[in-house]
């Protein structure tokens, strides 16, 4: 049985950082799709919003027709959203799509240009539902996919990420596999993380969005182009604070930031995190 219903909603920045089990009873929601849609929205892993930044600014590249000195997106919330529900027996996949539209603004020395933003961010959520567990009407999140974001027909590419820290070494090769809740990726706050991305070309421009600012880097960071081993290079500082955030690796063309005629055109992937001493 395939549910398809289309909700906006006012997203806010601050969510839960809960697993999404509450006192609520099984009265609360007139059905099962009720429930799974609040249990979703109040739950700090399965929802990307505030790593969605408007307030992204600087530049990390150079050569074009303009010369910005900053730039940043300008989402309009709410943002809307579609949820796709597929049950089987008792569990269940969602498919949740959200549509951010807005502008991304590019400051130059003597102007201000806009370009409309649409990117459409696209999350997988598997759920089980408990006999003995009566919040939500005992359906619990077991596992998510990261979140792959696109502008419409762009061609960009994202391959493994690597990510290395202290003894660490973790490689992502999909926004789109579902992986158990208890993996979230679990590290220690204010430490640095080297990250290397394969698959944009020498010529687009890089950034890593950690959501929560560290006083060492800002919520904003670029990356550079290593013409040897042909990947992307950065450094992610963690936030200071700990909590349950979500990382979000963001690819554009050269065009969208040094022209001033070329539309935006973007690819990205977030992921959440948890900030644990």
């Amino acid at each position: 049985m395939r549910r398809l219903f289309l909700v906006g909603i006012a997203i806010i920045a601050v969510l839960s950082f809960g697993c999404g089990n509450d006192t609520s009873d099984n009265d609360e929601y007139a059905s099962d799709d009720d429930a799974i849609s609040a249990l979703i929205e109040n739950t700090s892993y399965a929802d990307y919003s505030s790593s969605y930044t408007d307030d992204s600014f600087g530049s990390g590249n150079v050569g074009g027709d303009i010369d910005p000195l900053c730039w940043w997106r300008k989402p309009i919330r709410p943002f809307d959203k579609k949820k796709e529900i597929t049950y089987d027996g008792n569990t269940a996949t969602v498919v949740v799509t959200k549509y951010h539209k807005g502008y991304l603004f590019i400051r130059t020395s003597n102007d201000t240009i806009s370009k409309d933003l649409n990117d459409v961010g696209v999350r997988t959520i598997y759920l089980e539902k408990s006999s003995t567990e009566t919040a939500y009407r005992g359906w619990m999140i077991k596992k998510i996919t990261g979140v792959a974001l696109d502008s419409p027909g762009n061609t960009l590419s994202i391959r493994p990420v690597r990510l290395q820290w202290a003894d660490k070494d973790t490689t992502i090769t999909s926004a789109s596999e579902l992986f158990d809740v208890a993996n979230i990726m679990n590290l220690p706050p204010n430490i640095e993380i080297k990250i290397t991305i394969t698959g944009p070309a020498e010529s687009d421009i890089v950034y890593v969005h950690t959501c929560k600012k560290n006083p060492k880097q800002g919520s904003r960071a670029p990356f550079t182009y290593n013409s040897e081993t042909k990947v992307f290079e950065g450094t992610w500082y963690t936030p200071d604070d700990t909590g349950r955030y979500h990382v979000f690796f963001d690819v554009m063309t050269h065009e969208t930031l040094y022209t001033d005629d070329s539309p935006y055109t973007s690819k990205g992937w977030a992921f959440p995190y948890d900030l644990e001493y």
